[in-house]
């Protein structure tokens, strides 16, 4: 072992001597090809040396695990990018329809509404009387106006009435004398906020200032909007706002 190990080193100072040598006589175009020479038949001699005491089997079962080790990261790292593209596109279409399938709530005690963020349409329910269970949509507007007459005691229920009927039927919807002022918007509560918005509670700021904003341009005057609908958007956004600075305070 002891001579074998010297007799290499001997053969490496042999070839280092005679590099020094050749290198400051040759050109650098010879320099180079002498040096790929070294390398290639450097690389034979040690591949010849493996093969004669027997360990070349060694060689290739570390090559064969190399290659099994980088085979299996290669995968690692395709399933990493799959479920990484996986994860934006389901994050992405999960935003998506957060933000397109937004949908506010209006109750009172005797109709549900809900206003489409998209769309701006907006549709009803009546609650109690005698067209409870009916769609606003499937009444005529003789049965819309004998239901105003029918919750004229309750003034949130009017105005949200009036507004849909305003929507439907343009400004002209009622006789004369049938029309009503507006009247002070009740307080709201936090839940009612959220319905309003057409947000759930884990609504951020930004949430709640988008949503806003996206319902005041629906509400404008020239969209078939309603100063009582705009108010209760304004009251919804004011009562999260708040909520979320006491919160953070």
């Amino acid at each position: 072992m002891i001579i074998r190990l010297f007799l290499a080193l001997l053969l490496l100072v042999v070839i280092m001597v005679f590099a020094n040598w050749y290198g400051a006589r040759a050109t650098p175009a010879q320099r180079s090809q002498f040096l790929r020479q070294l390398v290639l038949y450097g690389g034979a001699a040690a591949l010849l040396i493996l093969v004669a005491t027997g360990r070349l089997p060694w060689l290739f079962a570390l090559l064969g695990g190399a290659m099994a080790a980088g085979q299996r990261i290669l995968t690692l790292l395709r399933s990493w990018q799959f479920l990484k593209s996986l994860h934006a596109s389901t994050f992405s279409s999960a935003t998506s329809r957060t933000a397109s399938d937004q949908v506010s709530t209006f109750d009172s005690r005797f109709l549900h509404m809900q206003l489409d963020h998209d769309s701006g349409d907006l549709s009803g329910k009546v609650r109690e009387g005698h067209f409870a269970g009916r769609e606003l949509d499937q009444l005529q507007q003789s049965d819309l106006l004998a239901l105003l007459q029918e919750i004229n005691t309750d003034s949130e229920s009017v105005e949200l009435l009036t507004t849909y009927l305003k929507r439907r039927f343009g400004e002209d919807w009622a006789p004369e004398g049938n029309e009503r002022s507006h009247s002070q918007s009740t307080e709201i509560t936090v839940q009612t906020a959220y319905e309003v918005l057409g947000l759930t509670p884990d609504a951020d700021r930004e949430a709640i200032v988008l949503a806003h904003r996206r319902l005041v341009q629906k509400l404008h005057p020239d969209h078939g909007g309603s100063s009582y609908l705009a108010s209760r958007v304004n009251q919804a956004r004011d009562c999260l706002l708040q909520q979320l600075d006491q919160a953070q305070g």
